[in-house]
């Protein structure tokens, strides 16, 4: 996999889980036309053209039309589509019902359309009257990149398609997040930062493959093609976070926010995610993690190191195969009577 897909990836959804990495901005944005101008609620803010926000707290509206009770479930139906899943949504958002006791987040039983939900509540009947809307996330979130500078405090991104409207956002600029090859450019791109700027930085560790004997083949036994030349291969990266400790005596808070804070974040961005391997057979193998650990304390930095893997398989589809042409005729004849002859007739490809 591309080391910068693994940067990118983060780049795009830490954000959505932590505001460590980013310089966060208040801000309106007004959409017209396919355009987002977002001009700053308090501040000012050095941007550049084709820097990198992201948007994540925006939000939809879906009225609901009808509501129906079952003991403590209740079935909504919304206007328009939504979007969500059994197994992947654990819980609908309501809000705007006059009766206050709906505005809430319920536990998501089932989606039996895709325009129903069902959820569990303890009130005792349906809302009345029914003029709330189901929460979904906003037609702008994600990563942007900045296409005009309005001014000290204002830009332009592009969101082609989204529907005209003004909402209050929060941007987040710049996720302190790169590729670096190893642990010493890590150490030559890192400067010093006012205490509690956290960077984090991807390094990919050498690819290797299982020995894993359940695996089918002998890609690892010996260097003779089998039935099924099947070599699974194990590809390690680090993503090592870094943050100057200022005051602290033992960098002890820095090292709880890694340790515990920045842990399940990082978990949410990443873990399980399935990038793309650019073999024949890409497997659809998840991201998954292997350990986390103090890598270094130096009394000014600290250092935290959190493992992940991912597998490949190299399959007959990334073999080598040689330049050659089919044949045109092959013949062989076996006769035993009366006597045991045989003839082999064999016509190769032109040179043309």
């Amino acid at each position: 996999m591309k080391p910068t897909d693994v940067q990118n990836h983060l780049r795009r959804y830490l954000p959505k889980f932590t505001s460590l990495f980013t310089d966060t901005v208040p801000a309106t944005v007004v959409v017209d036309s396919g355009v987002a101008t977002a001009t700053y609620t308090t501040g000012v803010r050095d941007t550049k053209i084709d820097e990198m926000i992201v948007i994540w707290d925006s939000s939809s509206l879906n009225a609901i039309v009808s509501v129906v009770k079952s003991g403590t479930e209740f079935t909504f139906t919304t206007t328009d589509v939504h979007d969500l899943t059994l197994g992947v949504s654990r819980t609908a958002t309501l809000e705007g019902f006059t009766e206050s006791v709906w505005n809430d987040e319920f536990e998501l039983l089932s989606v039996p359309s895709p325009t129903s939900f069902v959820i569990r509540s303890v009130n005792p009947n349906v809302p009345s009257p029914i003029d709330g809307s189901l929460v979904g996330p906003g037609e702008i979130n994600g990563a942007h990149g900045v296409s005009a500078i309005v001014g000290p405090s204002a830009i332009t991104f592009n969101v082609p398609g989204v529907a005209d409207q003004t909402l209050d956002v929060t941007l987040e600029f710049a996720p302190r997040i790169m590729v670096v090859p190893t642990v010493e450019r890590m150490d030559e791109m890192y400067t010093e930062h006012a205490a509690g700027d956290f960077w984090m930085f991807v390094i990919p560790g050498d690819a290797n493959a299982s020995k894993d004997r359940n695996v089918l083949s002998d890609g690892i036994t010996t260097r003779l093609g089998g039935d099924d030349p099947r070599t699974r291969f194990i590809e390690p990266y680090s993503l090592l976070v870094r943050a100057t400790v200022g005051e602290q005596l033992a960098a002890e808070q820095v090292m709880d926010i890694c340790r515990q804070e920045l842990l399940r974040p990082i978990l949410q961005s990443v873990l399980g995610f399935k990038f793309d391997q650019g073999v024949c057979d890409n497997q659809s193998f998840r991201f998954m993690m292997t350990g986390h650990h103090m890598a270094e304390y130096s009394g000014q930095t600290y250092t935290h190191e959190y493992t992940f893997e991912s597998a490949f398989d190299v399959t007959e589809g990334d073999l080598f195969v040689p330049e050659h042409g089919a044949f045109r005729d092959l013949t062989l004849n076996f006769n035993y009577t009366p006597a045991i002859t045989m003839t082999a007739h064999t016509e190769l490809p032109s040179d043309d």
